[in-house]
């Protein structure tokens, strides 16, 4: 007959499971399916909390079965490479709208779909603006307008380095499309430190095969790394490099301006040729089919969904009190970090995202953006170079007014041609921020 203690224990473990499962997210899931792109960014500045925050070992049924969801309506489970990926735990979609403008023609919509720069423009940390202006004629401060919502628009210029020759670089981001790498396992393994630790202490102390229940997650997560889906990595055209700052004024029809607007992100006006841009609007990332390597992953998706009912189970019918309270401990852990994950932006860490805004950041901390680059880097020696411009807003309506600015002097500078100039808005003067 079971104790009262193991009788509290199994209410307990129950109860956590009913609230944890409603916290998790089904970002989770994302970086289980695209470790490459969950993991680029990762050093050890991350290492600690990931390790206490991002362990898979809790309650994610609820969001594994909205993510197999996801799949079913896609049409995912049909035979040979049926469905679709787009909008999946796969590959996410942003659901944004992006508009054309180039010389003498009107705008034309299309979607961002994963976009991978726009996202790393929006999700780049705010600035620090400055708490007073100076008054250009008598040289007094004087205090900034009341701020009624803070929008940034962010003017991103994207060019082609073939020729491997070398820039003044803030940072290197390699391609998130190839396979998973060392960093990627080291990521991985970091995340369940924790887990690790439990199942040692638990093969020493009680030498008992329960141990092997903690390294689940772990032994799933590797599986499916090792498993995951070839993608589309970067194209770089092989037309000669040519510094931003050096271009002319007037270069052709190659470059044109693509504006995303999103309110709740402010506004990311995208400048370069067809060839270089619309790559990550289109096929950048996007999983290669291999059903035999979809059904892998998949089905480590649908394991998930079982790691803690397994658990439950074992410790209601076969662990003693000790064991139980060791486990029902470890699931009110798992629980609490996720709570901390979603609420504390950590679907952004270690990612690629992360990784390129913080380089923009640091480029506007050092030299105000107006000199280096981040580069993507790309097959061989190649890669393509991207240059960010930020203005801070106080109102929706000024970003707006801001952005329409931009792209008519921009359409005006020549027919059939765009300018490179570095200027934003005629009326918006330019981040500022405080050097740490």
């Amino acid at each position: 007959m079971a104790s009262d203690t193991s009788n509290a224990l199994n209410a307990i473990g129950t109860l956590i499971g009913y609230i944890g499962t409603e916290v998790a997210t089904d970002d989770f899931f994302d970086r289980l399916l695209w470790p490459r792109r969950a993991y680029n960014g990762f050093s050890f500045r991350h290492a600690v909390r990931m390790a206490l925050l991002m362990p898979m070992g809790g309650p994610l049924h609820k969001a594994a079965l909205s993510t197999l969801d996801g799949f079913y309506k896609h049409g995912l489970y049909e035979r040979g490479q049926l469905g679709h990926m787009l909008g999946t735990a796969f590959y996410r979609d942003t659901k944004l709208e992006y508009r054309v403008h180039s010389g003498g023609l009107g705008p034309e919509k299309e979607f961002v779909r994963s976009g991978l720069w726009v996202k790393a423009v929006m999700r780049t940390p705010f600035p620090r603006p400055r708490k007073y202006s100076e008054d250009e004629e008598g040289g007094l401060k004087i205090k900034p307008p009341v701020v009624r919502q803070k929008v940034c628009v962010g003017h991103l210029k994207l060019f082609a380095i073939p020729t491997g020759e070398r820039y003044k670089t803030v940072a290197t981001i390699f391609d998130d499309a190839g396979r998973p790498t060392l960093r990627t396992y080291l990521a991985l393994f970091t995340t369940e430190i924790s887990a690790i630790v439990i199942s040692i202490l638990v093969a020493t102390v009680w030498k008992s095969p329960f141990a092997s229940l903690w390294l689940l997650p772990l032994a799933l997560k590797l599986i499916s790394t090792v498993s995951a889906v070839d993608r589309e990595q970067v194209l770089v055209p092989s037309r000669q490099a040519q510094r931003p700052s050096s271009l002319p004024t007037v270069h052709g029809n190659d470059d044109k301006l693509y504006e995303i607007r999103n309110p709740a992100g402010g506004f990311a006006v995208v400048e370069g040729p067809d060839d270089v841009v619309l790559q990550f609007f289109r096929h950048h990332g996007h999983p290669k089919r291999c059903k035999i390597r979809e059904i892998i992953q998949i089905g480590m998706v649908v394991a998930f969904t079982l790691v803690f009912p397994i658990g439950l189970v074992c410790s209601t019918l076969w662990m003693n009190d000790s064991l139980q309270k060791i486990w029902v401990g470890y699931q009110l852990y798992t629980t609490l970090a996720m709570y901390v994950y979603r609420y504390a932006g950590g679907r952004l860490w270690a990612t690629t995202e992360e990784q390129i805004g913080k380089a923009f950041l640091k480029a506007e901390r050092t030299n105000g953006g107006e000199e280096m680059l981040i580069m993507l880097k790309g097959p061989g020696n190649t890669g393509i170079g991207a240059k960010l411009v930020r203005t801070c807003h106080g109102r929706y309506g000024e970003a707006k007014a801001c952005v329409e600015d931009l792209i008519v002097r921009q359409k005006s500078t020549s027919p059939g041609s765009l300018s490179t100039s570095s200027t934003m808005c005629a009326d918006a003067p330019n981040v500022e921020t405080s050097k740490r």
